[in-house]
């Protein structure tokens, strides 16, 4: 087995040894002291860590599970006086390529849940994986070492055994990938008491009511164009809840206040680059949808790095979903009024971003939904922001285990 160990108790040596050592931990209490002060003191050093602002993504990280935070989540799972919430046992986490610190949002909760984790993170490297690294060593240096001891990271190829030795001993398996990773890591036999959750590929866009945009101000307008390049900077549009598509409700064209829109967002996004290989797989990638009518064939420039903006058809059989490379690539279609998107929601859409519709307009919407697609409905801007009820499953809720005491007086 090619496994890498980056980061477990010092009496682990080996992938056996992993398994022995986290198979001996016991199960915790949903919201473990031990687990709440390990994630509030990572938290803390994590906002403290020189630089941290070149790193968003683990500011954001940071941000969520600090201590309020956390409070917050406790107080929501601890009332229910007939059910007694321990943790499940040991939790496998297969951890995506494409959003190098998602992995942690599910291990945290899973230890906040009261479970031990084996994490397989991705083979390629990256600087937010080497900080929060580091940050566990250095809280299992500082004396952590029972609740750091709780689980152990590696990476190795998807073919490697590991995975498979793994599923017949854990009692979670958590998977995030494209279609084809989830697909091949779910025929590996589980063991039978095992719960899975799966994350595959999903697909996410935005929608403003052009309407509100006649009573914004320009301050205003600057301030929803950059929230709306933020969901699509990060993560250069490749995570799952990162907006691919615009809708324009109110218009079945462009008018001035999609223009007005598109004027300011120019200058929020005017700092965009991509590097050269970026640059020519958006080219390949548009083209290919051009050729295919889901946009415009007279607006796929090559040499241009900035977000690019296409029109796309509502007629064609194919969708903007497909084969969309991200990178900085928007496509935007207009829409009469809100009703009509239901029309166009498909199964593995998960993130619906929107701007000026009233919680009314949006109850409305997801009654009319024929399909299983939408699990998120989020002002723009926070379209990246984690929850703990993530594509339709309560995380904390589906990984601990709740026993049954209602009998009891």
């Amino acid at each position: 087995m090619s496994v890498s160990i980056l980061f477990a108790h010092e009496k682990v040596a080996s992938v056996e040894d992993a398994i022995d050592y986290l198979e001996s931990c016991s199960i915790w209490n949903i919201f473990d002291k031990r687990a709440v002060s390990f994630i509030n003191k990572f938290s803390s050093l994590l906002l403290k860590y020189p630089a941290i602002n070149q790193y968003p993504d683990l500011v954001a990280l940071a941000y969520w599970f600090r201590r309020a935070n956390i409070h917050k989540l406790e107080q929501h799972y601890i009332n229910d006086k007939d059910v007694f919430r321990v943790g499940r046992g040991l939790s496998l986490h297969i951890a995506p390529s494409n959003v190098d610190t998602i992995f942690v949002y599910s291990f945290f909760l899973s230890l906040l849940a009261g479970n031990s984790s084996f994490i397989r993170v991705s083979q390629k490297s990256s600087p937010q994986l080497d900080i929060i690294i580091q940050l566990f060593q250095d809280l299992y240096d500082s004396g952590e070492t029972e609740t750091a001891g709780r689980f152990v990271i590696c990476t190795y190829p998807h073919e490697d055994t590991t995975t498979e030795i793994v599923s017949k001993l854990c009692e979670l398996r958590i998977i995030w990938g494209g279609d084809k990773t989830v697909s091949n890591i779910t025929a590996i036999p589980l063991n039978p008491t095992a719960l899975e959750i799966k994350f595959p590929n999903r697909i996410s866009f935005s929608a403003i009511n052009l309407s509100t945009l006649t009573k914004t101000t320009d301050k205003e307008l600057i301030r929803l164009c950059e929230n709306f390049y933020a969901d699509i900077q990060l993560f250069g549009q490749q995570a799952c809840s990162s907006p691919l598509a615009l809708y324009f409700v109110g218009s079945s064209g462009p008018c001035e206040q999609s223009e007005r829109f598109w004027n300011f967002f120019a200058a929020a996004a005017k700092n965009h680059k991509l590097s050269a290989s970026e640059v020519m797989d958006r080219y390949v990638s548009l083209s290919s949808m051009a050729i295919s009518g889901i946009v415009d064939k007279a607006e796929v420039p090559f040499s241009h790095d900035k977000v690019l903006l296409l029109n796309g058809s509502l007629t064609t059989q194919i969708s903007f979903r497909d084969g969309h490379p991200g990178n900085g690539s928007i496509v935007q279609f207009f829409l009469p009024q809100i009703a009509d998107l239901s029309s166009h929601i498909r199964p593995k859409d998960q993130t619906l971003s929107i701007h000026g519709f009233s919680l009314g307009e949006v109850g409305e919407l997801l009654a009319s939904l024929t399909n299983r697609g939408l699990d998120r409905v989020v002002p723009i801007g926070q379209a990246l922001e984690f929850s703990n009820i993530w594509d339709g499953y309560d995380l904390i809720d589906s990984m601990s285990r709740k026993i049954d005491v209602s009998k009891i007086k």
